[in-house]
Order: C-alpha cells, then sequence, then structure tokens
C-alpha cells in the first residue's frame, strides 16, 4: 500500500512522494496531468505466482511454465523443471524478465532481459545462479486474460491461430 501523496507519472516515468502535491499541483498543470496514484495500476487479482506444468516424456520431469507477477508492474516468465509432484526447482532452461501493463482484459508484457544455462545438460536445464543474463531491446506480447470466479485460475488467450490458451493455477499470492 503507498503513502497518500505519492504518486506515478506516466509521462516522465517519475514516482513522486512529497507531502506538498495540491499545493504545488496548481503551478505544473502540465507535468502533473498525466499522473494518477499507483495503486491504480496494477490490478492485485493478477499479481501472484501462476504456474503450468506438464510430464516431460523425454527427460521424466515435470516442466513448468511460471509467471511472476509483481506489484511494482515487473514480471518474470520462468521455465524451470522437477521431480514429479515436488515443488522444489532443479534448475531452469530459460528465465525472462520485465515490465507488464494491463487495459481492460488485455495484458501487455514488455521483455528487458533473459537468461539462459551457460551449458545444456540431461536433463536440459541449469542451475539459476550459472544462468547468463543477456539485456535485449524491447520485445512485447499481449494476450487477452480471464480469470475464473474464484480467482485461482489465469488463462492467457493468444491470438496466434498456431498456438493454443493457456491455463494457469495461482500457486502463490
Amino acid at each position: 500500500m503507498l503513502q497518500k501523496n505519492t504518486y506515478i507519472c506516466f509521462k516522465y516515468s517519475l514516482v513522486l512522494n512529497f507531502p506538498d502535491y495540491e499545493k504545488y499541483k496548481s503551478f505544473c498543470p502540465l507535468f502533473f496531468t498525466s499522473c494518477q496514484e499507483k495503486e491504480d495500476l496494477v490490478p492485485e487479482k493478477l499479481i501472484g505466482v501462476w504456474e503450468y506444468a506438464t510430464l516431460d516424456s523425454n527427460s521424466q520431469y515435470e516442466s513448468v511454465v511460471r509467471y511472476v507477477i509483481k506489484p511494482n508492474g515487473s514480471f518474470s516468465f520462468e521455465w524451470p523443471y522437477r521431480e514429479p509432484g515436488s515443488n522444489m526447482d532443479l534448475g531452469y532452461q530459460l528465465i525472462w524478465e520485465g515490465n507488464f501493463k494491463v487495459n481492460d482484459n488485455q495484458v501487455t508484457f514488455t521483455l528487458r532481459n533473459t537468461y539462459n544455462p551457460s551449458e545444456f545438460n540431461q536433463p536440459p536445464f541449469g542451475p539459476k545462479e550459472e544462468m547468463n543474463k543477456t539485456s535485449i531491446p524491447s520485445s512485447q506480447q499481449t494476450y487477452r486474460f480471464a480469470l475464473s470466479e474464484d480467482g485461482n485460475e489465469l488463462t492467457l488467450f493468444d491470438d496466434d491461430p498456431m498456438a493454443s490458451d493457456q491455463v494457469y493455477i495461482r500457486v502463490q499470492n
């Protein structure tokens, strides 16, 4: 929860936190017209850890696709492997990091960094701490989304006819 008088300005990507905001805002109307309270930026219902898991028939490990959606507008997309039935990740195929924004029933993920294993071993994953980080030019992907009535299932709808829609289960708030 943000303090009263904490504002974010989209135009300048600034977070403003000062007690005299009300007194000074009339002096800078252009600057503050694109500001709004930060609490409205990230829908609370999307914040959390979302997973989709399948058994990888080649390695016999569980392959997990995970979105970690954070209240500060950042996200990570992780592809770990684990023993079937376990919650402990053994290693990662890849990790993406970036920011996201929501507009109505659409979420746009903007990729900033990618992490890949320094070596692909058998099974095809590596420890998180040994992954190579690569900064990339902004790349965006937009999905339509829907949440189940109880808020525990997130469906991402892909507009690509060759891709399938995916249902993720909330594993952590």
